[in-house]
C-alpha cells in the first residue's frame, strides 16, 4: 500500500488477495456498482475503512478523487501482455475518472512491444494478397466495367474503366498495422521521442498501404480471420487492438493511458493455452478446436464444452482432450484435484479416448504427472505452463515445451 503523487490513496493487492483501505463513499459506490463481479468491497468495524478483495481479475481501477486500485498479477507484466495478444477482447477497459493522475508505464510497454513485433514482420516481409481494384486506365486490364465506362467516356476508346485483382501489400492486416503506427506518436509522452521516431520510420515501409482511421481499423480487425498465411500477424494485431482501444472517439490520445482496465485471468489463461497449441501443433499434423459445445448424454440435456480438443489435420475423431484450470497446483498429492479429474474423465468417456490432460499455471519449476485410473484404461496427465520465467525468451520456451509435450501425447501409438 502507498500513496501516489498528490497524497491520493493507492491500494495494491494480488489477484485472489485482499487488503484494507480507507475509501470515500463515491469510490465505494463505483466499485460496488461497476466492478461487483471483479472486486468485493466489505465494510470493516472502523468507519470509512473497507476490506477490498480481488477475484480472478487483475489490472487497475481509477477511483473518484484520483485514487488508484491496483490488482497485481502473479505473472510478470511482460508475460501478461504477451498472453493478451491471444485475445485482447479479454481486457475490459473503462473510462477513467477525469482527475486521475497519469500512469503511462503499461501503455508504453504495449507500444514498445508492438514496434518490436512490427520490426519482426518487416524482416520476413509484409503479407500480400489479391485485392479488388477499379481504375481508369489508358489500357485494358482485367475486365471493362461497361456501366462506368459509358457514364464516364461514352464511345471514347482512349480510356478504359477496368476492374482487376492486384497482388499488393494493401491488405486489411497491413491497413490496421499502418493505422496504429500513424496514430502512435500522438499517444506517447514527450520523453518517449525514440519510440515516436521508430514508429514514423516503420510507417514509411507501409507507403503502398491505403490509410485508414481508428474506427475503420477496428472494423477491419473484427473481420480478420487468422489462417496459415497471416498467422504471424496474430500477436501484432492483438497489440494493435490494445493500442487502438486507448484512443478517444476523437482519435486523440486519452490523458490517462490505460488508467482503468481489468483482465480475467482464468479466461485469459484458457485462451492463451488454446492459441499457443493452435499455433504450434499444425507443424505436427494436428488441429486444435477450442470450446466446442457438445452433450454428455444421448438425450442432449447435459451440455459440455471442453477447453481444447485435438484432432488430426484431416479427420473428425479427436485424439486428445485438454482442460485448463487457472489455479495453483496443490502441494503434495495430485489426487487432491478430484473435481478436475472427474471432469476430464467424463470427457474421455464421451469421446472414447484413453488420454486426457489437465493444464495448470506454474509459478516455479515443476514436473508433469500422469495418473492411471483404477479399473479403466484411462490415463490422465497433469501438465503445467510456467508463467514466471525471468525473460520473455524463457516464457516462449515454456510455451514451446508445453506444445511438444501435448504433441507427444496426441500422436497415435
Amino acid at each position: 500500500m502507498g500513496e501516489p503523487t498528490g497524497g491520493l490513496p493507492l491500494l495494491t493487492i494480488g489477484e485472489f488477495e485482499s487488503g484494507e483501505l480507507t475509501l470515500p463513499p463515491a469510490a465505494v459506490a463505483l466499485l460496488r456498482s461497476r466492478y461487483a463481479r471483479q472486486i468485493v468491497v466489505q465494510a470493516t468495524d472502523a468507519p470509512g475503512r473497507y476490506r477490498v478483495s480481488a477475484r480472478g481479475w487483475v489490472g487497475r481501477v481509477g477511483l473518484p478523487g484520483g485514487g488508484l486500485l491496483v490488482i497485481r498479477p502473479k505473472v510478470p507484466l511482460g508475460h501478461l501482455f504477451t498472453m493478451l495478444t491471444a485475445d485482447p477482447r479479454l481486457a475490459r477497459f473503462e473510462q477513467p475518472p477525469a482527475d486521475l493522475l497519469p500512469d503511462p508505464e503499461i501503455f508504453s510497454f504495449v507500444l514498445a512491444a508492438l514496434l518490436q513485433r512490427i520490426e519482426g514482420l518487416l524482416r520476413v516481409g509484409l503479407i500480400q494478397g489479391y485485392v479488388p481494384q477499379e481504375e481508369d486506365l489508358p489500357f485494358v486490364r482485367g475486365r471493362i466495367m461497361l456501366g462506368a465506362q459509358l457514364r464516364r467516356h461514352g464511345d471514347l476508346k482512349a480510356r478504359h474503366v477496368c476492374a482487376y485483382a492486384a497482388f499488393t501489400p494493401d491488405t486489411a492486416e497491413n491497413r490496421v498495422v499502418a493505422a496504429t503506427l500513424r496514430l502512435l506518436p500522438g499517444l506517447l509522452e514527450p520523453g518517449e521521442r525514440a519510440l515516436a521516431r521508430r514508429a514514423r520510420s516503420l510507417l514509411a515501409r507501409f507507403a503502398e498501404v491505403t490509410p485508414v482511421g481508428r474506427v475503420e481499423a477496428l472494423v477491419l480487425l473484427a473481420r480478420i480471420t487468422l489462417h496459415r498465411l497471416n498467422h504471424a500477424y496474430g500477436p501484432v494485431l492483438g497489440l494493435c487492438r490494445l493500442a487502438l482501444h486507448h484512443l478517444t472517439l476523437a482519435e486523440a490520445a486519452g490523458p490517462h493511458p490505460f488508467a482503468s482496465f481489468l483482465v480475467e485471468m482464468p479466461r485469459l489463461f484458457e485462451s492463451f493455452v488454446a492459441a499457443r497449441l493452435r499455433a504450434g501443433l499444425g507443424a505436427h499434423g494436428l488441429r486444435v478446436v477450442a470450446q466446442q459445445h457438445d452433450y454428455l448424454d444421448e438425450a442432449r440435456q447435459v451440455g459440455i464444452r471442453p477447453d481444447v480438443l485435438i484432432y488430426p489435420a484431416v479427420g473428425a475423431t479427436p485424439l486428445l482432450v485438454l482442460d485448463t484450470k487457472y489455479r495453483r497446483l496443490p502441494a503434495g498429492d495430485p489426487t487432491d484435484l478430484s473435481a478436475d479429474l472427474y471432469q476430464v474423465s467424463a470427457y474421455l468417456d464421451r469421446y472414447g479416448l484413453r488420454q486426457g490432460v489437465l493444464v495448470y499455471p506454474q509459478f516455479e519449476a515443476g514436473a508433469a504427472t500422469a495418473l492411471k485410473l483404477r479399473g479403466t484404461p484411462k490415463r490422465l496427465h497433469i501438465a503445467t505452463l510456467d508463467l514466471a520465467p525471468g525473460s520473455l525468451a524463457g516464457f516462449e520456451q515454456a510455451c514451446a515445451a508445453l506444445v511438444e509435450s501435448v504433441a507427444g501425447l496426441a500422436r497415435p501409438a
